[in-house]
């Protein structure tokens, strides 16, 4: 998905009332069912006027405004000025960990995956065998992002352009004795929970739940609990039912079987090979040693 900004990272702001400078440190865009919201950050720490990550929406960025600004928390008036903006067009992800598009409103695994996610797939992920921050829920936005590194060298560089989504979380919300929890995973009461989009998945693929069945069979106490359907892993099963993989999982669980220890082999004991003695060359190594020429002693 190609989107277009007004500014990019690095152009330059001038407040006409102070004539103090801005620079924009990073951008972000929000996608959500209403459309989509272009937004700028400067880099302005310990500044009276602008947070340090406080975010100005593309359409309203020149526009007057005032702020109660420290130290003195008198409402100072302000108005930016971009004298030289930089329009660009920029390429963002919306693919999940699978490859997959990710739209508003899909229903999206997290916490799932841990490790290192790759550019070619999944290598380096793993997984918990208890799923304990595993959840399911629903995309509400697309948030993309860029920021300006700062090197120590006091040059400049671009850091990657990422995609998290903001999700709300539906399950699991219920203990073993199906009451709601009293916590954050109670229903219709969570808050919209932002991952990477590659930490995530729409579809549980064979590779998951291999690597998940792996994980299990690793982790002898919580294999006997999965197998138990212990509430230990409550959590975790309702996650897996939602999932539709469950029954799988446990059917591949069980079939693991482990191959017998073959006995040792006792070690052969080494033959000693005697070795036959050349006399002869023994008694000329002895005579040359002595100063004797064993060929002249032969012949006379």
């Amino acid at each position: 998905m190609k989107i277009k900004l007004k500014y990019s990272l690095g152009d330059k702001f001038v407040d006409k009332v102070s004539g103090k400078e801005y620079t924009i440190d990073k951008w972000k865009v929000v996608k959500t069912a209403e459309g989509i919201v272009n937004a700028y950050t400067f880099h302005a720490y310990c500044d009276s006027l602008f947070e340090y990550h406080e975010y100005l929406e593309e359409g309203k960025i020149t526009e007057k405004g005032s702020k109660c600004g420290w130290p003195d928390y008198k409402r100072k008036e302000y108005q930016l000025e971009c004298a030289e903006p930089h329009e660009c067009e920029v390429e963002v992800s919306e693919l999940d960990c699978n490859g997959e598009k990710v739209e508003i409103g899909d229903i999206v695994y997290g916490d799932v995956l841990f490790g290192s996610l790759n550019d070619d797939g999944t290598d380096g992920v793993t997984t918990d065998a208890r799923l304990t921050f595993a959840y399911w829920g629903t995309v509400d936005a697309l948030i993309f992002m860029q920021e300006r590194l700062h090197n120590l060298d006091h040059t400049y560089g671009l850091g990657r352009i990422y995609t998290d989504v903001s999700i709300w979380r539906e399950g699991p919300c219920y203990d073993a004795n199906g009451k709601p929890y009293r916590d954050a995973r109670t229903p219709n009461q969570v808050y919209p929970h932002t991952q990477n989009i590659r930490g995530v998945f729409k579809t549980v693929q064979d590779w998951f739940v291999d690597l998940y069945v792996a994980k299990v069979r690793s982790m002898p106490f919580e294999k006997k609990r999965l197998l138990t359907n212990d509430d230990y892993v409550h959590d975790g099963v309702q996650v897996l039912k939602h999932m539709g993989i469950y029954d799988r999982v446990i059917d591949m669980v069980k079939k693991n079987t482990r191959p017998k220890k073959k006995p040792s082999a006792k070690p052969k004991k080494k033959t000693e090979v005697k070795k036959e003695v050349d006399w002869e060359d023994l008694a000329r190594k002895l005579a040359y040693r002595s100063g004797v020429d064993i060929d002249e002693m032969i012949k006379s």
